[in-house]
Order: C-alpha cells, then sequence, then structure tokens
C-alpha cells in the first residue's frame, strides 16, 4: 500500500483537501555516522560537495538557528534543485494531492549568507517550475494544485534569506504564505 495514496484517498473520502508538505532543502550527513537513521539519501550521502560549509557570517550563528547548519545542502548547485524538484514533482502529478506545501523555513538560507543575492532569482524559477508541472497537473487530473510557501513571518529575513516573495505573490506562482 502506498502510504500517500491513503491519505490522498481518505482525505478525499472526507471531503477535505489533502497538501503534501516536504522540506525544500535538507542537511547532509554520513553513511557511517547517520546510516540507517532515515530522511538521508544516497544522493546526501553521495554528494557533500554540494553542502554549503562553514561560513564567516554573523547571521551563521545561533541567533539564526536554521542558518547555523553548515551540512544544510546548497541550491546554487542544479543537482541540489533538481533532486528537490522530483519530490515535489511527484507528489504534484503521480498522487491526487490538492496542492504541496514547500518548507523554506528548515535549513534556510540554501546557500551561504553572502551569496543569498545569486539564490533569489534562481529559487524563483524554481517555484515557477513547479507551478507549470502544477497546470499540467491539474489538466491531467481535473482537481486544482495549490502551492502554498511556508516562509518566515518577516519580511526583512526574507530578504536575507534570499527569498523574492514579493514576486512569487505578484506572478501567481504561490497560493499562499504559511
Amino acid at each position: 500500500l502506498d502510504p500517500l495514496k491513503l491519505l490522498c484517498d481518505r482525505s478525499h473520502e472526507k471531503g477535505i483537501w489533502f497538501i503534501a508538505a516536504n522540506w525544500v532543502n535538507f542537511p547532509g550527513g554520513n553513511r557511517k555516522t547517520d546510516g540507517g537513521l532515515g530522511r538521508i539519501s544516497d544522493f546526501v550521502y553521495d554528494h557533500p560537495e554540494f553542502q554549503v560549509g562553514s561560513e564567516n557570517d554573523n547571521r551563521s550563528d545561533s541567533k539564526y538557528v536554521w542558518g547555523s547548519i553548515p551540512n544544510r545542502f546548497s541550491f546554487l548547485h542544479e543537482e541540489v534543485r533538481v533532486k528537490r524538484f522530483e519530490v515535489f514533482e511527484e507528489m504534484l502529478s503521480n498522487y491526487d494531492t490538492d496542492g504541496i506545501l514547500l518548507n523554506l523555513i528548515d535549513y534556510a538560507p540554501f546557500c551561504k549568507f553572502s551569496e543569498v543575492n545569486k539564490l533569489s532569482p534562481i529559487l524563483t524559477e524554481w517555484i515557477l517550475e513547479l507551478r507549470k508541472v502544477a497546470l499540467k497537473a491539474e489538466q491531467k487530473q481535473g482537481r486544482r494544485k495549490r502551492i502554498y510557501v511556508h516562509i518566515p513571518s518577516h519580511p526583512k529575513t526574507w530578504k536575507e534569506v534570499g527569498y523574492d516573495v514579493p514576486a512569487w505573490v505578484s506572478k501567481n506562482l504561490v497560493d499562499g504564505l504559511v
């Protein structure tokens, strides 16, 4: 049995939406110490070179707990974006979800703090491509596919982590902000 299909079916049986959620970014790990603990894929083990690494930036200290994880992955690497895109594409296209929730809180920023200006247009394009997938899945399934984003609450923080939320909203890339 497919757990995600069961959740979709039961939600629709009860007349409620099912919005599938997942992290957009993820932490690294190594097979020797983290193997068998779940939520870590071969991709993570096989590509430590895509980790952000340590930074000389005061924003990477404990004030920004989510930014103090040097083994988080960098979205500036196309391979990382592709790997995460596949997960959300599957939830939109292969399941009767009513959309997805992109968790943009955990393991942010998705690059070094000094590189967030490079990240902003890349992340906006990544969400645009997800919107295209959602529209195609809507047509195929006859079910509206929404995209929600879980973001930091303050607009100043959006800029600090490379999120162009006003563009996402004005271009109708997202349906709601959490």
